[in-house]
């Protein structure tokens, strides 16, 4: 697929290829004198002609073409056959990229200089749909619409590498794009800070992991289309209790559907809702005592660091993470959080513990 050239400056290349035989043909008739002028202006023009048809043919190059499905990180190899953005390009690029600055956790430099680095199949006659990359070390790389005459439509950051060394931590960053057939983009993010220093609460060792999903789809006229998530505008407060099966160094005994059991019963009567999980911890429905969806949360950041445990939820609330414990520890903590009274398990749910039953984990 070749790097099309300007309709008009092809137009404007025949039209000057055309005159100096229109002077040549002119000239038969003139003076010795004349004679020579027009063909010095003849030869000036060749020259001139053959100058710009020459630069624009340098210009001719040919991006590889990507088929569908596809995934896009950032690579480390150089990338070959690319194209540099002109000037107009670029400067729609660097106004573009700083209003997706908010989407990213790490704060980077915004590059000067991006090339073209391959295209992907496009199902629109009306446009194409470039992968751009910053020019150097590949560490930032978007996706573009393109029209006929090379002027971008629109454009969406789709994988990024980036780290940052801090006196008191460290920081990478690490996007990863997925495009399917029907041109659905799914954008995969993971953010990982680890303290070296204890700051914010956090302890010397302690790390931070964050995953979000972004998804886009591209429209007809090729602007990009985010997909909004749902939106639950209702209060509400919750209980997650987690456990990696496929984690765990040993299997979950009686103790833990106890736990679970004592903690409903005690939790119900405030409306504090309650969650088990154990599988797709990026997408965790929260439901209230009416089997209404009130929210869909991602925990699997958590698992990076835990393999069980509870996750405290509370609307416009940052959650809390509570490690493996007794019931009522974590009733104590959930109180705090909440802000509400503490709470006292009743003795006979304890003395019902003690009995004898057979639970069946599966």
């Amino acid at each position: 697929l070749q790097h099309r050239r300007d309709r008009e400056d092809d137009t404007w290349v025949y039209f000057c290829y055309a005159i100096p035989f229109l002077c040549i043909f002119a000239n038969q008739k003139r003076t010795d004198k004349m004679k020579k002028q027009t063909i010095y202006f003849a030869l000036i023009l060749w020259l001139l002609v053959g100058c710009h048809s020459s630069d624009n043919q340098s210009e001719d190059r040919i991006l590889n073409e990507q088929l569908l499905p596809l995934t896009l990180s950032c690579s480390e190899q150089a990338q070959e056959n690319t194209i540099p953005l002109t000037d107009v390009q670029t400067n729609f690029v660097i106004k573009k990229m700083k209003g997706f600055e908010k989407k990213f956790f790490t704060r980077m430099a915004i590059s000067e200089n991006w090339l073209a680095v391959s295209q992907i199949e496009s199902f629109s006659p009306n446009f194409d749909i470039w992968v751009i990359a910053n020019e150097g070390e590949e560490y930032l790389k978007l996706l573009a619409t393109i029209d006929k005459e090379n002027n971008f439509i629109d454009i969406i950051p789709i994988a990024c590498n980036i780290g940052n060394e801090k006196t008191k931590y460290v920081e990478s960053e690490y996007w990863q794009a997925d495009i399917d057939k029907e041109y659905h983009i799914v954008i995969n993010k993971q953010y990982d800070k680890l303290y070296s220093l204890s700051e914010e609460g956090y302890e010397s060792g302690n790390s931070l992991s964050k995953k979000l999903i972004d998804e886009y789809d591209i429209a007809d006229n090729g602007t990009f289309v985010y997909i909004d998530k749902p939106v639950f505008d209702i209060d509400y407060k919750a209980i997650v209790m987690f456990a990696d099966k496929e984690k765990l160094l040993s299997p979950l005994d009686e103790n833990w559907i106890w736990n679970s059991i004592t903690i409903q019963e005690n939790i119900e009567s405030l409306n504090i809702l309650f969650k088990e999980v154990y599988q797709n911890f990026d997408k965790v429905s929260i439901y209230d005592y009416q089997g209404e969806e009130v929210d869909i949360v991602d925990i699997s950041y958590i698992l990076s660091q835990e393999n069980k445990g509870y996750i405290l939820l509370q609307k416009d609330k940052e959650p809390l993470f509570i490690a493996d414990d007794t019931p009522q520890s974590v009733l104590d903590k959930a109180m705090t959080y909440f802000n509400m009274p503490p709470l006292q398990i009743n003795q006979a749910q304890e003395d019902d513990k003690a009995g004898n039953y057979d639970f069946e984990i599966e």
